[in-house]
């Protein structure tokens, strides 16, 4: 497969069928609550898999309480997974914060640049990791 080719499908599949991507649209609009937020990552895995397996058109909805648990699971692995990185940035923004915060703090009277360094360099692992 060429670029063109790979550039057209991406464009190609989610409009395959409008009342799919209606449902998705309105899942994605009502996600900031939590219930419906489960069903769409429920629903992103079905799409995952049905490409793996080589599909060229989007999943039906068809088994809601299904698509919730895989959703409630993929949100627990995220959620797992993203333990560390959070550590990390809390960790470094803590370490630039808390010198300026006290009125002698320990990295801010020896070298404030120090503070900023490895706050900053902390935040940036956390947010690569985070990435990843």
């Amino acid at each position: 497969m060429d670029v063109g080719e790979i550039s057209s499908n991406a464009f190609r599949y989610p409009l395959t069928d409008f009342k799919k991507i209606l449902i998705l649209g309105i899942l994605t609009i009502l996600s900031s609550l939590i219930l419906p937020g489960f069903l769409l990552l429920g629903y992103f895995l079905k799409i995952i898999k049905s490409s793996i397996k080589g599909s060229s058109e989007l999943p039906e909805f068809d088994d809601w309480i299904k698509m919730f648990t895989d959703g409630l699971k993929v949100f627990v692995v995220l959620f797992i997974y993203s333990i560390i990185p959070v550590i990390l940035i809390l960790l470094g923004v803590w370490t630039v914060l808390l010198p300026m915060l006290t009125v002698h703090g320990s990295l801010s009277v020896l070298n404030p640049s120090l503070a900023v360094g490895l706050g900053g360099g902390t935040t940036l692992i956390g947010m690569y990791w985070k990435l990843l």
